[in-house]
């Protein structure tokens, strides 16, 4: 079991079904501190989960209802920081795939300096 907690932030979904969206609004709202969700373009905006458990089973849990809110030609993305590594989770339609965010350790390093 892991102690390490994940931030989620900067979530964007596009062609969200607005049903799956009102069956799923409340989860969202306990989870995240921003769900601004637009039905007329089907675009939901998710800012602001702290504290969420590093446990593979809770976050294949969040995605998994992530990836359900989407319509058929849906997509979405979600940047999460676990433990200090940084991920982006890609979205459709009762799909995700999470990926590594490549952070150098100094992103000053072979930065151009003008006099």
């Amino acid at each position: 079991m892991h102690s390490e907690t994940c931030s989620m932030h900067c979530g964007n979904f596009q062609g969200v079904d607005t049903k799956a969206f009102a069956h799923r609004q409340d989860y969202l709202k306990g989870l995240f501190n921003l769900v601004e969700f637009d039905a007329d373009k089907g675009v939901l905006n998710l800012c602001g989960a702290r504290g969420v458990s590093d446990s593979p089973s809770d976050l294949t849990s969040i995605f998994d209802e992530l990836s359900r809110v989407l319509g058929k030609n849906g997509k979405g993305r979600l940047m999460i920081n676990c433990g200090g590594l940084f991920e982006a989770c890609f979205f459709r339609s009762g799909m995700w795939k999470l990926m590594t965010v490549g952070m150098p350790d100094d992103p000053f390093e072979g930065l151009r300096m003008l006099g």
